[in-house]
């Protein structure tokens, strides 16, 4: 709607949740990465090769934004996201966490071509899914089973922020690239 402005004036915000999530696997002992699309300015598709060509054990799409109701606004774009990544990298597990699933974790499974979807804040659900747990005993997580959707509990909040993210580590972030709007 901003036509050649947006070039220049919208804003890019850094995924700070996703680098969170980031520095909280990285304090467990596994190798973590983010794809900032927005900020690199790069398509779907072009993120979902890049993906691929790193291939990780597990993707994590997160639906959040600054107001709360932004989760809802991005999953048309999770979604479409989601089938791209699928099909450049169809060996991919995805896992989507965030607002939107949390609230509606079934509708996210059937809408959304993914694996898993997380509630609740979604460290401890990608703990989960990092260590190979059975799904079973996954906090937070919700797969298919038998053509069932399946949800377990969510999980507990970090209690001690302090301990487990006292920084974020913005290495993995394009960080020349954000303004304000």
């Amino acid at each position: 709607i901003y036509q050649g402005l947006a070039n220049e004036f919208s804003a890019i915000e850094p995924p700070w949740y996703s680098a969170a999530t980031a520095e909280f696997a990285r304090r467990k002992g596994y190798s973590a990465g983010i794809i900032d699309a927005n900020g690199l300015s790069i398509g779907m598709k072009e993120s979902a090769e890049m993906a691929r060509e790193l291939k990780p054990r597990l993707i994590n799409i997160i639906a959040y934004g600054q107001q709360p109701s932004d989760s809802a606004q991005r999953m048309t774009g999770i979604l479409e996201q989601s089938e791209i990544l699928k099909s450049v990298y169809p060996e991919s597990r995805i896992v989507i966490t965030g607002l939107y699933p949390t609230n509606l974790p079934e509708k996210t499974l059937r809408d959304v071509k993914c694996d898993f979807v997380g509630t609740g804040e979604g460290f401890y659900t990608v703990l989960g899914l990092l260590e190979g747990k059975e799904f079973r005993n996954v906090p937070g997580l919700w797969w298919r089973e038998n053509g069932k959707i399946i949800g377990n509990p969510r999980a507990d909040n970090i209690k001690n922020l302090d301990a487990e993210l006292p920084t974020l580590d913005c290495e993995f972030l394009p960080m020349n690239k954000y303004r304000s709007y």
